[in-house]
């Protein structure tokens, strides 16, 4: 991790020994959560693909290389945020809210995890039916997810003050922080978009159900708001600063519903690219 740190840029002398012993237990969460969410990847693609099995369409050299390439990526961003990221220090509410799961609170991270298991497991799709399905199935809420990372970060972190604020003090430490959290939120949303251009049109239409995937975005939201309620009880701190705004069930109603029809528009976008897609290629 300390390499890892180096090479990203974001490694820094001042910890002190409670914040070291974070750093060291959340890379310890990371080497369980990351299978963890490959087991979950696979399950989630099943219950999203509306077939068992596709034969794997013939690729040819230069997409098959750059399928290697969206694979490469998105692994190095998972790593980044996990391994390059700054630790967060004990004047944070980071520090206090990753005691229990690590960054897992975070649904960039999940975003993150699952979009890289998706470009390995796509990589691997050409040597089976029931892997290619499961990819071609899963490859709109991924997509979805993706573009909530990078348009979510653009409009709601990096123009508030308390990111601003943050990317000053660690840069008054020697650490690129800001550019760092670029590199892990830029790259999904572009990442997304190859993922689908390079996808069989038959194989999209027989693979994916709309209303399966809005059901599933709902879901999953109502999962991780779970989570990390969950999360508050042990911890007593949110893993973001709005949260502390949602002081009854009406602002918690409205807060869900916001997160997924926010989701359902980015799902609806990409699906609109896909029917664009198979249209032309009908």
């Amino acid at each position: 991790s300390n390499r890892a740190m180096d090479l990203c840029g974001t490694s820094w002398k001042g910890y002190n020994e409670e914040e070291l012993a974070l750093k060291a237990r959340k890379l310890r969460f990371d080497s369980l959560g990351v299978p963890l969410f490959g087991l979950f990847y696979w399950a989630l693609a099943s219950t999203l693909s509306e077939v068992d099995s596709l034969p794997p369409a013939t690729a040819g050299l230069g997409a098959s290389a750059f399928r290697i390439v969206l694979a490469v990526l998105a692994v190095f961003v998972l790593f980044v945020h996990s391994q390059g990221s700054p630790a967060p220090t004990k004047d944070t509410d980071a520090f206090y809210s990753q005691q229990k799961i690590g960054q897992w609170i975070y649904l960039t991270r999940h975003c993150l995890a699952l979009q890289a298991w998706h470009q390995i497991f796509t990589v691997m799709s050409s040597f089976g039916p029931q892997m290619n399905a499961r990819a071609h199935g899963a490859s709109l809420i991924i997509a979805c997810l993706g573009w909530f990372v990078t348009i979510q970060y653009f409009v709601l972190v990096v123009p508030s003050a308390g990111f601003q604020k943050e990317c000053k003090i660690w840069s008054g430490r020697g650490v690129c922080f800001k550019e760092v959290m670029h590199v892990l939120h830029i790259p999904a949303l572009p990442i997304s978009v190859m993922d689908l251009s390079l996808r069989s049109v038959s194989d999209l239409r027989m693979a994916l159900s709309l209303q399966t995937n809005l059901m599933i975005v709902a879901a999953y939201v109502i999962f991780y708001l779970s989570l990390i309620m969950v999360n508050f009880r042990l911890t007593g701190k949110w893993p973001y600063k709005l949260m502390e705004d949602l002081t009854d069930a009406k602002s918690w109603v409205t807060f869900l519903i916001k997160q997924v029809s926010i989701l359902n528009v980015f799902l609806l976008l990409n699906w609109g690219l896909i029917s664009a897609k198979i249209a032309f290629w009908s």
